[in-house]
């Protein structure tokens, strides 16, 4: 018997990406106005497009790819046609195999079991490598293959001094402004009190910033010296440390929305607090800022 795939809010709630009262929430919008929970929990700002998206990925066991600034062949617009492109919200990537019988495609995430078996029967390939992907890439991606159209390139954003950008969600805890921006990390960035899920969801968000991250043990965790930076959970660290120890390492707490957590992450010494619904480019910040 195939086991039971895990439904969206579960993994949401595994990656920590939204709380159970949020679920709550995004399921009770979902239901009121008909939008698919990903969109629910966007609309409320609960999480950010990429939370989903590798949510959906999780899901789904096909990887996320970014369409934007990515080389498309013409060629391929004739495997699937820019009908069938536009209803199944795909794009044909390349050909694979020794007679181009498998295509790569990228579609619009969550990419069904209807959309990838119509997209192998109008292309006649024997196999889909599929990836997913936002769905204004796909459209914008459609655009350029099948149109010709470029994409417009969104303006820089005004430069502004680290110290005085606000970042959403973030409480600061002892921590003191640099004049600077901080370096890439010479080490992995430690993880510790997740649950796998979890471990992995953090693990892929800081790793897409160029940044190792590697999970470690209780014993590893009572080794950590002023130089390592460490992602925990108060929870984690309150049930492997003993009563009044603090970890030696910078510490980032990815908290939960309870004001007593972060007195926790208070005692524990944090530099920084997250607390959720937090983005990739927050943890990635928060990380940047502990180093040096």
């Amino acid at each position: 018997m195939p086991p039971v795939k895990k439904k969206l809010g579960e993994i949401l709630l595994e990656m920590g990406a939204i709380d159970p009262l949020q679920l709550q929430s995004a399921l009770g919008y979902h239901q009121q106005w008909g939008v698919p929970l990903g969109q629910a929990v966007v609309e409320k700002k609960f999480c950010s497009p990429d939370d989903v998206l590798r949510a959906l990925s999780l899901q789904s066991g096909h990887p996320v790819l970014r369409l934007d600034g990515l080389p498309l062949d013409p060629r391929l617009a004739s495997v699937v046609p820019v009908r069938t492109a536009e209803k199944l919200r795909a794009v044909p990537l390349r050909l694979e195999g020794k007679r181009k019988e498998v295509l790569v495609v990228a579609v619009a995430a969550p990419g069904g079991l209807e959309t990838l078996d119509a997209l192998q029967a109008v292309s006649g390939k024997q196999r889909l490598v599929v990836h997913i992907a936002h769905d204004a890439e796909i459209e914008r991606a459609i655009g350029k293959l099948y149109y010709g159209r470029e994409p417009e390139k969104p303006a820089p954003p005004p430069v502004v001094p680290l110290s005085k950008v606000g970042i959403q969600n973030e409480v600061e805890i002892e921590f003191s402004p640099v004049d600077e921006v901080p370096v890439k990390p010479s080490r992995p960035v430690l993880l510790f009190g997740w649950h796998e899920a979890s471990m992995r969801a953090l693990k892929t968000m800081i790793e897409r910033a160029g940044i190792q991250a590697s999970p470690i043990s209780e014993d590893e965790l009572l080794q950590l010296t002023a130089e390592d930076v460490l992602i925990a959970s108060t929870l984690g660290l309150h049930t492997a440390l003993p009563a009044g120890v603090r970890p030696s390492a910078k510490l980032i707490i990815c908290g939960v929305r309870e004001d007593l957590d972060v007195q926790d992450a208070r005692a524990l010494g944090a530099r920084i607090y997250l607390r959720p619904p937090f983005s990739t480019e927050q943890l990635e910040g928060a990380v940047r800022r502990c180093v040096g």
